[in-house]
């Protein structure tokens, strides 16, 4: 930012420079060399205010894409931990069913030997153990779903996804210091004679007026009047 900060005071340097004369000391051409100078010195301030934003905007976005990363990177470790914790979990589930297995064998072979008095109750155990083993292959079934959404979550790498920009509604606006200058008969349309020294010069039709303020420059006002071939009024007659 500092060598924007520098190019900015240069600019101001040059204004103040070429602002330290009116353009009613100057003649038709200087005044011409003039505005030429201001608009050439406003285009150089809006480019460097257009490089200043484009700075900032990748600077947004660098601190945009380090907060993503940073998230990233914590649900990649919380997805890690999760996945551990759920493989876990299928391994005792895996036993428990294993033992369940080995429970229902045992009532089956029991079931082939039982009298009718023992037999009933075989079938009230076998039937629990079902229930439980499919509550336990139910439950494996949902974890084993999990672990392959964590383990497609890990296999992602990180990706910056861009914020929306904005629109900028800011258009170039001429006249932050002159007007748009425009060509006609081969330069801007400036007055073909130096401006009065006292008041105001206006027109109304072909009728000049010098438009005073104060009875103390009424005297001078006449002379100048006169040399420019206006009529001497105050400002509520115009």
């Amino acid at each position: 930012m500092l060598g924007f900060e520098r190019k900015q005071t240069k600019l101001q340097k040059r204004l103040d420079t070429i602002s330290e004369r009116s353009p009613s000391e100057l003649g038709p051409t200087s005044c011409v060399h003039m505005l030429t100078k201001l608009d050439g010195l406003e285009q150089e301030l809006e480019a460097l205010h257009g490089d200043l934003g484009e700075v900032e905007r990748k600077a947004e976005e660098e601190r945009e894409r380090n907060a993503q990363r940073e998230k990233w990177q914590t649900e990649q470790e919380e997805a890690q931990r999760d996945l551990e914790v759920k493989k876990q979990e299928v391994l005792e589930l895996d036993g428990e069913k294993a033992q369940l297995d080995a429970d229902l064998e045992t009532v089956n072979s029991e079931l082939e030997e039982a009298t009718r008095k023992t037999k009933k109750d075989l079938q009230a155990r076998k039937h629990k153990l079902s229930d439980q083993r499919k509550k336990v292959v139910r439950f494996m079934q949902r974890i084993r779903s999990e672990i392959e959404a964590l383990e497609h979550l890990l296999e992602q790498s990180f990706e910056f996804r861009p914020p929306t920009q904005k629109k900028s509604k800011r258009k170039r606006q001429r006249g932050r210091f002159v007007p748009d200058v425009k060509a006609k008969s081969g330069g801007p349309d400036v007055p073909d004679e130096r401006l009065p020294e006292l008041g105001a010069l206006r027109r109304r039709g072909k009728q000049r007026f010098l438009v005073i303020e104060h009875w103390e420059q009424l005297e001078r006002g006449e002379q100048i009047a006169e040399r420019y071939g206006a009529q001497l009024v105050a400002p509520e007659k115009i």
